[in-house]
């Protein structure tokens, strides 16, 4: 007999037992001719020894099978009384699986006289296995119960958080309809505003059209002595029309019957007593609590099931009990107790649930829901991070004297609300100057919204800086979506690239800066909003005005306050600070925090005599560019990916046209032969010369070969 599917654990008999002293041969038979899982190896008194397993069997049996069992390195046992795991209630097996002092396989015993008798066995999948079981059938229970009754939530501004498919059905709703949707709106004839301000529950029966009646409960659910949330329950009582006719009493208890079936499996535990406390139901949850079947309370008053229960105050005072403490055999559980009141207000009986057995299972849930609620502030606080201004004024690392005064006239700026327009080549640092007026304003500590205007796709720039309304367009978001200018409320929104915002578009964001006012794409609300504007372009606008690719109107606006930023190669004394600060950060990605990089004075010269079109931008790449493929710490001018410009600058000193000339012609030889690996012949009709000639030329300028 092996372990039984059934709700109580049962003991593996599926083993044979033999004596130590016996054979390896028998117990490889013992074990083939009975299919057995586990062989139990006992002394000669019949006391358990341990056991062997499948495994420990197949490799004995390529052993001597004239040896004995003795021989076998034996998996411990240990021994459990038989009362202590006879039909174990499965709402414990997983408390006990986490708590358990002992290890598999357990050895089921039983005294008798002066010995003890092997009962059976337990395997660790045996538990399991128990587990699995209660475990699905736990989850089909919960099912169930949500499903038997339409249920909606609805929240402290009485929109519908959650509704089931019951409700749907019962409703005919569409569920994409209804959330967040005002419960007003789609359920007229359930009034929660009652519920909230008197924290309270609320009771009645509701006729709606084709005679079908709706028997609506909605309870409150409290959260630090506040409604956060009613739970609205809908139960379809159509057939029940002959209850309107009948007296209360009868009414009340016609409906406890109809419920029946959803209350045995609703709660822990749950009772209903009439006005004068007298039980008309319980559930065998409940009275199990007391150690008394149903049938022993129906009819008695509420005190001959707890003498504690404070229901009898509920009834009289028609005010709800929530989250109280009801002892109990030094076990205290978590109560809640509600007045079942009718339309006119008049209580006609009351309701007591155990929501918790225990008071520590409320605590464990509580210590969930803190834990949860600190990730949820986590995520909040990184979330708040990613809106917010990464760099400072102090991240602009400079000696030029016109960066130093654009820095200091950048912090003026930032102290007012004025409109404020960067201009700059690519790769400046205009976002860096946004960054840093955001920081030294008043609204540092509010969002920093960065929107790059060429990333954004022509169709959808309205609905990214605007947001959109439920069901605006197709393929937007049922729930709507805020825009960027509604992110940076009370802070700042950077509008990078401005010059490529599209002309349509234009003219509803010089309403916005005007009026500091939205209107989402479909809607119809006009919404206030606090933002400063920064905006940047490496165009030039006014030419882009005089040919009508951008407003004159919204231009005025933007260049309220206008940046300049030079190009790095009108700042060459900055690029040795610039390289010395870059270098660091790439040995800390690099992880070489004590490592440090050394370049040599005339690389420093090669990239001051560069033009970087990229500018710093187009710097920190070639700098990183070497690091990677650098092995020593000492950068040459071989080691950087940049190449002397081919233009010559006369700087302080006078220089002749016939050196230019010079200079011009000895490079050009060398780049030919270069180019043709020294062959003289190809080099010379590259450069469409006799190679008589460019011998001549060889020797003037002292080119070897």
């Amino acid at each position: 007999m092996t372990l039984t599917e059934s709700r109580h654990l049962t003991l593996n008999q599926n083993f044979c037992t033999l004596s130590e002293q016996q054979t390896l041969d028998k117990m490889w038979k013992a074990a083939a001719n009975n299919n057995c899982s586990a062989i139990m190896v006992v002394s000669s008194r019949g006391y358990p020894k341990g056991t062997v397993d499948l495994n420990t069997m197949a490799q004995a049996h390529l052993m001597d099978s004239g040896e004995k069992i003795s021989r076998l390195e034996l998996c411990p046992v240990n021994i459990i009384k038989r009362g202590h795991i006879t039909n174990m209630d499965p709402e414990n097996l997983l408390e006990m699986w986490q708590h358990r002092e002992w290890k598999f396989p357990l050895v089921v015993v039983n005294e008798e006289k002066d010995k003890d008798i092997i009962e059976g066995i337990i395997l660790a999948e045996d538990w399991l296995k128990l587990l699995e079981q209660n475990y699905h059938r736990l989850k089909a229970r919960i099912s169930t119960i949500y499903e038997a009754a339409g249920v909606i939530l609805v929240n402290k501004n009485e929109r519908i958080t959650s509704i089931n498919q019951a409700a749907i059905n019962l409703l005919s709703l569409n569920h994409r309809e209804v959330i967040d949707r005002l419960i007003v709106d789609v359920a007229p004839w359930i009034k929660v505003n009652s519920v909230f301000s008197e924290k309270s529950s609320k009771i009645w029966v509701i006729e709606l059209q084709e005679s079908k009646k709706i028997l609506v409960n909605c309870v409150p659910l409290l959260e630090n002595d506040t409604v956060a949330e009613v739970c609205i329950t809908l139960h379809d009582v159509s057939n029940l029309s002959y209850l309107a006719s009948q007296k209360k009493d009868s009414f009340f208890q016609s409906t406890l019957d109809n419920l029946k079936d959803i209350m045995d499996y609703a709660y822990e535990g749950i009772v209903i007593v009439d006005r004068k406390g007298f039980i008309k139901y319980t559930n065998e949850q409940n009275t199990s609590i007391f150690n008394l079947k149903p049938a022993e309370v129906m009819g008695k008053h509420i005190t001959s099931l707890t003498p504690k229960s404070q229901m009898q105050t509920v009834l009289e005072t028609g005010q709800p009990q929530i989250g109280t403490i009801l002892k109990h055999n030094n076990r205290e559980m978590v109560v809640n107790r509600l007045p079942i009141k009718n339309k006119n207000g008049e209580v006609l009986g009351a309701v007591g649930m155990v929501i918790f057995k225990d008071k520590k299972e409320l605590e464990k849930l509580t210590e969930k829901l803190n834990l949860l609620e600190s990730k949820v502030e986590y995520y909040h606080q990184e979330l708040s991070n990613l809106r917010k201004a990464r760099y400072s004024f102090d991240h602009i690392i400079t000696r030029n004297h016109r960066v130093e005064n654009i820095k200091n006239l950048s912090i003026r700026f930032a102290q007012g609300n004025y409109n404020i327009l960067i201009y700059g080549e690519s790769g400046t640092g205009k976002e860096l100057f946004a960054h840093g007026i955001h920081q030294s304003s008043k609204r540092s500590n509010q969002p920093f919204i960065r929107v790059n205007c060429s990333a954004i796709p022509r169709e959808l720039f309205e609905s990214e800086l605007f947001g959109y309304e439920e069901g605006a367009f197709t393929g937007a978001s049922k729930k709507g979506k805020k825009g960027k200018f509604e992110l940076a409320h009370k802070g700042t929104i950077f509008l990078d690239e401005i010059g490529d915002m599209p002309i349509e578009t234009q003219s509803k964001l010089l309403r916005v800066v005007e009026n500091k006012e939205i209107e989402k794409v479909g809607g119809e609300k006009v919404k206030y909003i606090d933002f400063r504007l920064i905006t940047a372009t490496n165009r030039n606008l006014e030419e882009m005005v005089n040919r009508g690719e951008f407003r004159q109107d919204l231009f005025y606006r933007l260049n309220v306050c206008r940046i300049d930023i030079p190009p790095l190669r009108e700042r060459p004394e900055d690029i040795p600070l610039l390289v010395e600060h870059f270098l660091q950060i790439l040995c800390r990605e690099k992880g070489l925090d004590n490592f440090e990089y050394e370049i040599e004075e005339n690389a420093i010269q090669l990239l001051q005599e560069y033009s970087w079109p990229g500018n710093v931008r187009e710097l920190l790449n070639i700098l990183e560019r070497t690091v990677v493929s650098k092995q020593d710490g000492n950068i040459t001018v071989d080691d950087l990916p940049v190449k002397k410009d081919k233009s010559y600058k006369f700087h302080d000193r006078d220089i002749h046209l016939y050196q230019l000339v010079q200079e011009v012609e000895k490079d050009a030889i060398k780049e030919a032969l270069k180019r043709t690996g020294g062959n003289k012949r190809q080099a010379s009709q590259i450069l469409g010369i006799h190679r008589s000639v460019l011998y001549e030329k060889l020797k003037q300028y002292g080119i070897s070969d």
